[in-house]
């Protein structure tokens, strides 16, 4: 709760938006992948090739959050997605999983 006020008290114009991510670009496959694994779930990855291509790597540029609030990350992004989807499983649907 602390750290919200923090942001909206520094942050240089109203409805400022910060990107919070590792800095490093990774491939939507791996994301998805991690994902997966994370899940504990048997799932494949099914590719449609009819769609138009999209970029397949995203990062994210932290560089404002971290010079305007002093934001680093705390997690890496395989522990992010286990606090997620536990999460997720307690809160949201416990029957999916």
């Amino acid at each position: 709760k602390n750290k919200i006020f923090k942001i909206l008290k520094n942050q240089k114009k109203k409805f400022g938006l910060y990107n919070c991510g590792a800095g490093t670009a990774i491939p939507v496959k791996e994301i998805i992948q991690k994902i997966i694994d994370c899940s504990g779930k048997n799932l494949s990855m099914r590719h449609d090739l009819s769609q138009p291509s999209i970029n397949t790597s995203l990062c994210l540029d932290s560089s404002l959050a971290r010079s305007e609030l002093g934001w680093v990350p705390k997690f890496s992004l395989e522990e992010g997605l286990q606090v997620t989807i536990d999460w997720w499983k307690e809160n949201i649907n416990p029957k999916s999983f």
